[in-house]
Parts: structure tokens; C-alpha cells; sequence
């Protein structure tokens, strides 16, 4: 889907209602929605869903796992980042290497991060690329989902091998 086009189906609104969303509107819809949440909910939140994405065979079988550093009132998944460093496997996390493109680096220690344009977590000092088909867990962050007026935060673990 591109630039304005229309969701192929009706979201459903609480009182009932169909109604057909830009999807761009969507995400500003999602992204308050999301914003409204305290910090002490989206902590919650995401320590939970870290201890399940730390539970799933996708993770325990990856040797690479290719992640984000949340921003915001993200699902913040540094717990899952810190221990796949120490397990032992690569981490690797997307930064931006142009207008329209980005490239997968190692990220050695959560320590090593600093604050890029706009308040972006990015890593520090030399980076270094990694070949995405070594990739073997791919970890992204969709804003949120309502269902029945409840904001859901979600994310989602596809391996990729």
C-alpha cells in the first residue's frame, strides 16, 4: 500500500459503526492511542512480552537476531536485546543509511547507544553491517491494535529462516 490509499477492508468502530480508514490516518489514530498509555503500562507491557518472545523456540534457535530500539511509548524490547547479548548471539538493529534506506548493524552492549536525530536510539562509534541472511529472528513493533477500546501493544516474532 502506498501514499493514500484506502485499507482493503472496514474497521470496526466502538458503537458499532463501520467506517473506512486513509492509512495514514490509521497510524495517527493508533500512535495516540498508543501515546495515551502511561510509562508504567508500557513497562508492564513490554516486560511481559519480552519474557514470552524470550520463551519461544524462534529465539532460543537464532544465532543472529535483528531487533529495534523503541522510541516513545514503544513496546520496548531492551530486555530481550540485553539477554540475547548475553547468550551470546549477534544482535544486530536497523540504522539509516539514506533517504530511503536502512542497513542492519551489530549492536555489542546497550550501552552503546545514543540518542540519533529526533530522539532516535542509535548505536554509537564504528559500525559494523550484517549480512541480513544470517538473520535468524526478526523482532518490529506495530504501534497498536484496538479491540473493543482496549489498545493492545503487539509485536510480532517471524523467523526468518
Amino acid at each position: 500500500m502506498h501514499g493514500n490509499q484506502r485499507l482493503s477492508g472496514p474497521c470496526q468502530t466502538g458503537n458499532g459503526r463501520k467506517v473506512i480508514m486513509d492509512k495514514n490516518q490509521l497510524r495517527k489514530e493508533l500512535k495516540s492511542l498508543r501515546n495515551r498509555l502511561s510509562k508504567e503500562e508500557v513497562a508492564a507491557k513490554s516486560s511481559s512480552i519480552c519474557r514470552k518472545i524470550l520463551a519461544t523456540a524462534a529465539y532460543r534457535d537464532a544465532g543472529t537476531v535483528f531487533a529495534y530500539l523503541a522510541f516513545g511509548n514503544e513496546v520496548n524490547i531492551d530486555g530481550v536485546i540485553s539477554q540475547a547479548l548475553t547468550d551470546g548471539k549477534t544482535v544486530c538493529v536497523p540504522v539509516v543509511t539514506g533517504p530511503h534506506s536502512m542497513q542492519a548493524v551489530k549492536l555489542n552492549s546497550l550501552n552503546c547507544i545514543k540518542e540519533g536525530a529526533y530522539g532516535i536510539r542509535i548505536p554509537q562509534g564504528e559500525l559494523q553491517a550484517v549480512n541480513p541472511s544470517g538473520i535468524g529472528l526478526v523482532l518490529f513493533c506495530r504501534s497498536a491494535q484496538m479491540r473493543l477500546k482496549q489498545v493492545l501493544l503487539t509485536i510480532f516474532c517471524c523467523a526468518v529462516k
